[in-house]
């Protein structure tokens, strides 16, 4: 297919037939190519895009954390969506509310409760838009960021659950006393639990002292109190990859996907210059470049100086904020999405800070990962780990955008990988002295796409104080 391309050239004129298509469309829909106002409400995408990272339901003694591949993690994320959608929209009644010492939570951890991590400090009016449809109400009007929700339970009470949410930005949490009745959860619950999962229980790190040095010694490694550490290697599935199909097997993009993908960007088919060269196709508008490579990459640069491609339309700057911004970046990548395959958000998720503090005012940027058994997957390309899609939005103009288009299955192969404990000494292990102790914030599995037929298997770790995660295989 690849061989068919003319690189260098531009394909002008267009061939009639496609010109005529192109006109038609442009004629009956006009604001379809350009200038089109988008909707403002915000869109039911974010439910797709921004979902928890990992839910761990505590009981007694027992305790099992659940992913995405997990078979529980629906019913378990349903019913916490169900509950949570009730008390924002003060169909639960908050009763009571108390900022909870330090003690307090962390015995709430270890007690009867639902943990729920997005795994990224995120925009408290975003976490509660994703599970309501509200943005104003009294959780997000004494939170501003939220990471972690911990629902917990008091067997002697029927009718009162306890919600407490750490705000990301003071560090305050507060424990929420709220009307309901706790029925279905304790159903759930009894019935993970109806049989002894046995074997080893995971800890979390601040049940282990691994959160802080003992007095009178220094740990060489510290962890976030509510990592989750295991001793128990697990077995993982084999992932494999391949390229999403964009070229048709004379050379070009199809028309149908062509048209649709320059929608999304705002490209007048009639102004714009095409072209084939090195990189794939190529469109040229007046305030940017979009190309599609046959090696399934969409990428879009603005010209300099260009002010890059309207998301917002005639809006003020107060207007540019995490909020409104991260509406518009998540209903954009839904259109360049369907552009190629009706099922191209399945798998994508938010995975990065959803924050107001996150860089200079009004400019932001998204990265979304594609996950595969609750692990994102991190493209290995040009020596760096990059995400499935990263954009930069400033003041409301798309200014940059890479989107690799993937599709990967399971394969029949299983490997068996390390634990959390030895990849933090793995660490620990490579670092000078003089650094230590390190301070891991978050640890999780991932995959990583380097072009080989199968994906590897890493641990992804953030560490205090490094600009980016290091990764232990």
């Amino acid at each position: 297919m690849v061989s068919r391309i003319w690189f260098g050239r531009y394909i002008s004129p267009v061939k009639y037939v496609e010109r005529v298509d192109k006109l038609k469309s442009f004629i009956t829909s006009p604001s379809s190519w350009f200038s089109a106002k988008r909707n403002r409400t915000f869109s039911y995408n974010i439910k797709t895009l921004l979902k928890p990272e990992r839910i761990i339901v505590n009981h007694s003694a027992n305790r099992k954390e659940f992913t995405a591949s997990d078979v529980d993690f629906e019913a378990v994320a349903s019913l916490y969506k169900d509950f949570m959608e009730n008390v924002l929209l003060g169909e639960a009644k908050i009763t009571e509310k108390a900022v909870s010492a330090e003690s307090e939570y962390f015995a709430a951890l270890k007690g009867k409760s639902v943990f729920v991590s997005y795994g990224n400090k995120t925009d408290a009016r975003l976490v509660s838009m994703s599970l309501s449809n509200s943005s104003e109400n009294k959780i997000t009007s004494d939170n501003s960021e939220i990471k972690d929700i911990l629902i917990a339970f008091n067997d002697n009470v029927l009718n009162n659950v306890y919600v407490y949410i750490a705000d990301g930005k003071t560090g305050n949490v507060t424990k929420y006393s709220v009307e309901y009745n706790k029925a279905k959860f304790d159903n759930l619950i009894n019935d993970i639990f109806a049989e002894t999962i046995g074997g080893n229980i995971p800890s979390y790190s601040f049940e282990l002292n691994f959160h802080k040095s003992a007095e009178g010694s220094m740990a060489k490694v510290l962890f976030s109190p509510t990592i989750l550490l295991d001793v128990t290697p697990k077995k993982t599935q084999g992932i494999g990859r391949k390229n999403v199909e964009v070229f048709a097997e004379n050379g070009e993009i199809p028309s149908e996907t062509e048209n649709a993908v320059l929608r999304a960007f705002k490209i007048n088919p009639l102004t714009m210059r095409k072209m084939l060269d090195s990189s794939g196709m190529v469109f040229v508008e007046n305030y940017g470049t979009l190309s599609v490579s046959p090696a399934g990459i969409v990428e879009f640069k603005a010209v300099e100086g260009s002010g890059g491609m309207a998301l917002f339309e005639n809006e003020p700057e107060s207007s540019y904020n995490i909020y409104n911004t991260t509406t518009l970046a998540v209903d954009f990548i839904s259109d360049v999405c369907m552009a190629f395959s009706d099922s191209m958000l399945d798998n994508l998720k938010i995975n990065c800070e959803l924050t107001s503090s996150q860089g200079k005012s009004g400019r932001y940027e998204f990265k979304f990962d594609y996950f595969i058994d609750g692990a994102p997957v991190l493209i290995s390309s040009d020596g760096e780990m990059k995400s499935a899609i990263e954009m930069v939005i400033e003041n409301g103009q798309l200014m940059s955008y890479r989107h690799y288009l993937r599709q990967y299955f399971k394969t029949e192969d299983v490997f068996e990988g390390m634990t959390s404990i030895s990849a933090a000494d793995k660490i620990v292990e490579n670092t000078p002295e003089n650094e230590l102790p390190i301070y891991i914030n978050r640890l999780g599995t991932c995959y990583i796409d380097d072009e080989d037929e199968v994906l590897r298997r890493a641990w992804k770790i953030d560490i205090e104080g490094k600009n980016g995660a290091v990764f232990v295989e």
